[in-house]
């Protein structure tokens, strides 16, 4: 299974020359294109295309994640190392600063070829042994909430609701042209105002005061006595449905595959920018999937999903071992309840701080805390003992030959372990991954059950 690696060289429209020949117009002479695509392997590779026996040494890439309990699974490069003479096609010297690259690898059997990194390579040491390339990523950049100038003349985000919401403030915008209603941003939130949504002053129904409503605002008439809130559901409430509008065009503009993914409800009201790929990995984490992004397409998948599966037999792996987490004490989560109440002082919104812990099976463990994004007390309860399960949980590593399969983040393994003297059976998702292909070598870890 050879590791190829593709780099793309924008070297301007120029000619090309040759022993024989220096062409001084455009008559019968060999015009270079502004691109040149140069295939390096480890070994030479033919199959559509020819990959030239370019590449020194390459840091293993490796997929890993931040949390055990799922969230971000990112793929991490470090140095490429190329031949001297890789960029010969064009007489291109010095070799390049910066290019667009693609990590592909080929099936053993079928030779077929896929997309394991797409990002850019850039120069970082040029000597008689070599040229090295650092590897990065493509970047994400986009931000989880729109921005718009709000009333007071201030760049605001705009608030997003997801899922059920109840009295919360919408940001209030510049006044409406003509009547000189009050605008406000309601947060996305869907269907009919009065029947599906509502707007409060002070806990009090005043729909009948709103007017000119839009799928993101709406007017109202009157000055409001206290403050003014809404309650209502946001057109994504479940956590694929949220995913699918993070890859929209707008925002990441990646296709979307969801097949493993599990239905997952959420309840959050969003104020507060941030990198949206940082809001996507805080929410995974809490509902125990992860997502990876391979080329132009975000997989979301739950971290007990079976993405493909291999039984393996103690011929197959290498010696392995199985890793224990910090105990864990408890684990908890807050977040803040809105509700209309009438007290002596009258009615208003109350804040209340609402918070659920569950308790790990050691008491002289750690305490530890995860964001929430749900607001009922069973559905978080719920939700927390999953994601402690994930951080008690033995971890199986071990390695397995760079053969015909190619293993990525959820594949399920099966084994039974007789290297520790006694027979231990396995069964573990493998969310770590490293792919050494200098070594021919696949690097397996992951939440285990083990009997």
């Amino acid at each position: 299974m050879p590791a190829l690696i593709e780099m793309t060289l924008f070297v301007g429209d120029h000619w090309l020359d040759d022993a024989y020949n220096t062409w001084l117009d455009d008559e019968y002479n060999i015009w270079l294109d502004t691109e040149i695509t140069t295939r390096a392997a480890y070994e030479e590779h033919a199959g559509l295309q020819y990959w030239d026996q370019y590449v020194e040494s390459f840091t293993p890439p490796q997929y890993r994640l931040d949390h055990l309990s799922g969230g971000y699974c990112k793929l991490g490069f470090g140095d490429l190392t190329l031949t001297l003479d890789t960029f010969k096609q064009g007489n291109i010297w010095p070799p390049p600063e910066a290019m667009p690259v693609k990590n592909l690898y080929a099936e053993a059997i079928s030779g077929t070829i896929h997309n394991l990194f797409i990002g850019t390579m850039h120069r970082q040491k040029l000597s008689r042994d070599g040229i090295v390339y650092q590897l990065y990523e493509c970047t994400f950049d986009q931000f989880l909430l729109a921005e718009t100038t709000d009333y007071d003349g201030n760049t605001s985000p705009l608030p997003r609701a997801f899922g059920a919401i109840k009295h919360q403030q919408p940001v209030r915008l510049p006044d409406a042209v003509g009547t000189g209603y009050r605008v406000y941003h309601h947060g996305y939130l869907i269907g009919i105002i009065g029947v599906d949504w509502h707007v409060y002053d002070d806990g009090v129904n005043v729909d009948s005061n709103v007017t000119n409503v839009t799928s993101s605002t709406f007017d109202y008439k009157v000055t409001p006595v206290g403050e003014l809130t809404v309650s209502g559901t946001g057109a994504d409430s479940s956590l694929i449905n949220i995913f699918s509008w993070a890859c929209g065009a707008t925002h990441l503009n990646l296709s979307y595959d969801s097949s493993l993914a599990t239905a997952f409800t959420v309840s959050y009201w969003a104020s507060s920018q941030e990198v949206l790929v940082s809001f996507l990995d805080r929410l995974t984490l809490y509902a125990c999937h992860l997502f990876r992004i391979i080329g132009e397409t975000l997989y979301l998948q739950d971290m007990d999903a079976d993405n493909g599966t291999a039984v393996l037999t103690e011929f197959d792996f290498y010696p392995a071992a199985i890793t224990y987490a910090a105990p864990v004490a408890l684990l908890k989560t807050e977040w803040t309840d809105r509700n209309a109440v009438e007290e002596t002082i009258g009615k208003y919104i109350k804040e209340t701080t609402q918070k659920v812990s569950v308790t790990g099976p050691h008491p002289y463990g750690s305490e530890t805390s995860v964001d929430c994004f749900q607001s009922t007390i069973p559905e978080v309860t719920a939700a927390l003992t999953r994601i402690l399960s994930y951080l008690t949980a033995p971890r199986w590593e071990t390695s397995i030959p760079l053969a015909s399969t190619f293993p990525e983040p959820g594949l399920k393994l099966s084994a039974d372990d007789n290297s520790m003297g006694q027979t231990v059976s396995i069964t573990a998702h493998a969310t770590d991954i490293e792919y050494d292909f200098e070594n021919y070598e696949i690097k397996l870890a992951g939440a285990s059950t083990i009997s």
